[in-house]
């Protein structure tokens, strides 16, 4: 038998558990929000596990820190009031760069990874930014208004340097 097997059996057999056990509301303390975030910081602690005692190569922490990251986000959410924000595509792109930056510290350094994780990282930090930014700001004062009024505050800057 292969060990992997195993833990793929051992894995979907909690998980059914957990899943039968909350419908048929045998634990009120468990719901599904709840249960998923602990079955991937499971997940993710195998991979992590595996990789830091030597079991396997450094492309576990690649998905151990998605898992990781996930997990971590799906256990605390239903504890956290988003006041109508949308954060998951923000942090699902996190736990990519998460991920990226595990595998080029304790991986193999290659810089194109770090590039990559901190591309992602920008775009995620930003996207959020915005996002609560547009939010605070009065309707009509928004992140898409403030990029023409930049756009053209630079474009009567760089008339007035060319008439200089």
């Amino acid at each position: 038998m292969k060990k992997s097997n195993i833990t793929l059996g051992i894995i979907l057999i909690f998980v059914g558990i957990i899943s039968i056990l909350h419908k048929l509301n045998y634990w009120g303390i468990f719901s599904f929000r709840i249960t998923l975030g602990l079955v991937l910081l499971f997940i993710g602690f195998i991979f992590e596990l595996s990789y830091f005692t030597g079991r396997s190569g450094s492309g576990n922490l690649v998905p151990g820190g998605i898992c990781l990251t996930l997990g971590l986000f799906y256990s605390i959410k239903p504890y956290i009031n988003f006041y109508h924000f949308d954060f998951s595509w923000q942090i699902f792109a996190l736990a990519v760069a998460v991920g990226l930056y595990q595998l080029y510290y304790f991986g193999n350094k290659d810089k194109g990874t770090l590039i990559s994780a901190v591309v992602i990282t920008v775009l995620s930090i930003g996207s959020t930014v915005l996002r609560i930014f547009n939010a605070a700001m009065p309707v009509w004062l928004n992140s898409g208004l403030m990029l023409s009024i930049f756009l053209v505050v630079i474009g009567i800057y760089i008339i007035y340097r060319s008439f200089k």
